[in-house]
């Protein structure tokens, strides 16, 4: 999913899952296809019974009663536990997620209804009613979170939010914008600006918002203990310097036959996508391979598990490289506090959903519509 512009892709993802919940009807026709089976498994590939998400129910009865809106207790009368845990991490699995969550938990989740969207907590209460300007969402960390908003005048071709950092009390603290904006690890957050020439590039804030690196890479990965993956494009494109970088921006490990790099260390190991056989392969800290996967296509560890794909189905692998569950999935959601969603779902018959975002010009949402 992330293999050639990991983070734009993932933006694109959690944009486009975002706004399938925006709309109330995301469910097809049943007639159209088949009702969705949604489970909740644990790391092993064992189903996590009902009582361990009773806090889903806590948090849809806080949606129904006290915010007045009754779109998760529907999700789960109607999909059950397993839809509505996947609508929570859906709502949570962009850079989040995959970048800056795996090493601790989010202090908040976001979760967007056709209604309005909210921050929880675990317990599933209300912490934050979110930025109403605000279209894509991105879970607390230290206290900051990321939110995207669309730009009035959307002319460009690529429709592409702009990021800032809220606070616990929705107020702005680093207006930015960015072109994208990761969590905060130890004070640190990656974020990216586009450049006069067009091209976006990667560097490093700190909570105040001032520059630790200067924009200048082309792929740079939360820090994790230190090191962060990272990538600088040639002029040409014909050649690359990849590797790992401390906090300064220097590089202290290059590897070759770089394509792209694909995550920083999670368990202990980063994913590479090379530009000759084997496609991928997972290092550790001193760009050693460890794991050479053969698969379609592979994505970064999160809690021990790793999803890959074969014949357009997901499965998930440990650190050791054995499959724990065998491909049958159609997402490759993270596994989340040693739990992951998955979805069996039945095809679509029209796949493509299209949005339209309607503002009015101080930059509010009117209305979201699926055409």
């Amino acid at each position: 999913m992330y293999r050639d512009y990991p983070v734009a892709t993932i933006l694109l993802v959690a944009i486009l899952i975002a706004g399938i919940f925006l709309v109330s009807d995301y469910v097809a026709d049943q007639s159209e296809r088949e009702t969705g089976r949604y489970s909740v498994l644990h790391t092993d590939g064992s189903p996590v019974p009902d009582s361990e998400l009773d806090w889903l129910q806590q948090a849809a009865n806080t949606l129904a009663y006290e915010a007045d809106d009754t779109f998760l207790q529907q999700t789960i009368q109607s999909d059950g536990l397993g839809g509505a845990f996947m609508q929570w991490t859906a709502g949570s699995s962009g850079p989040g997620a995959v970048f800056g969550g795996a090493s601790a938990s989010p202090e908040a989740y976001p979760l967007t209804t056709p209604k309005a969207s909210y921050y929880l907590d675990k317990n599933g209460n209300i912490v934050l009613h979110a930025p109403t300007d605000a279209q894509v969402f991105m879970p607390f960390y230290e206290g900051l979170a990321a939110v995207g908003v669309f730009p009035v005048d959307a002319s460009s071709e690529t429709l592409e939010p702009e990021f800032r950092y809220i606070d616990r009390e929705g107020k702005t603290v680093i207006p930015g914008p960015f072109t994208n904006a990761l969590p905060f690890s130890d004070g640190i957050a990656v974020v990216s600006t586009r450049s006069p020439e067009g091209d976006v590039r990667y560097g490093t804030i700190d909570r105040s918002g001032a520059w630790q690196i200067t924009p200048k890479f082309d792929v740079l990965f939360e820090f994790v203990d230190g090191l962060a993956a990272a990538q600088l494009n040639k002029p040409d494109h014909s050649a690359r310097v990849a590797g790992f970088v401390d906090p300064s921006g220097a590089f202290v490990v290059t590897l070759k036959n770089v394509q792209r790099m694909q995550s920083s260390h999670h368990d202990g190991l980063a994913l590479v996508w090379r530009t000759e056989s084997p496609e991928y392969s997972f290092v550790d800290r001193e760009g050693n391979t460890v794991l050479t996967p053969d698969y379609e296509q592979v994505e970064p560890f999160s809690n021990g598990r790793a999803a890959f794909l074969v014949e357009d189905r997901w499965g998930y692998m440990d650190t050791k490289g054995n499959e724990i569950i065998l491909p049958s999935n159609q997402l490759p959601i993270p596994f989340l506090d040693a739990k992951v969603a998955v979805v069996h779902m039945a095809a679509i018959n029209d796949s493509s959903y299209h949005f339209t975002l309607t503002m009015d010009e101080a930059g509010n949402v009117i209305s979201t519509d699926r055409e």
